[in-house]
């Protein structure tokens, strides 16, 4: 039952960053008050910590989860009355791995503000241990970064 901890857990932060989201869009598309540019800032440094947690947190479910089978749990996990397929330990512990290296090389790519060709490489060699949903998050924060001019990125 600890796996349908962490997935609610991950849940509700999804929803959280995605409240934030619509918040600084919002308040984007208003006309600037005084005192509101530092607010829209505020509300962005607090979107990327709450997204780093989510990261985290998402490698340490993946991580538990896998450590839980090794451990003899059955792999098979009922999430909402769904009995989800098997998943093989090693799969498991692959992502979380990568999980938790791709995060670490964005997070150190965006407090660096560039993004090289070999980070790329070394990226994309990860991505394929990632579940589609973390890799499309991952790489929703490098575009947002490039967007806002916070992260450059180098041309071949």
């Amino acid at each position: 039952m600890q796996g349908g901890k962490g997935i609610a857990i991950g849940f509700v932060a999804g929803l959280a960053v995605a409240g934030g989201a619509v918040l600084l869009l919002r308040d984007e598309a208003a006309a600037p008050v005084s005192g509101e540019p530092a607010r829209i800032a505020e509300l962005a440094e607090q979107v990327r910590r709450l997204d780093q947690s989510v990261s985290r947190l998402a490698a340490l479910t993946l991580t538990a989860r896998s450590d839980s089978d090794a451990a003899g749990a059955s792999p098979e996990v009922a999430v909402a009355g769904v009995s989800q397929p098997p998943v093989d330990p090693a799969r498991q512990k692959a992502e979380a791995k990568a999980l938790v290296a791709a995060t670490s090389m964005v997070d150190q790519a965006l407090q660096m503000g560039q993004w090289t060709r070999a980070q790329q490489h070394e990226f994309n060699l990860l991505a394929e241990n990632l579940d589609g949903d973390e890799h499309g998050r991952l790489m929703a924060r490098i575009a947002a970064a490039i967007n806002r001019n916070e992260l450059q990125i180098e041309l071949p």
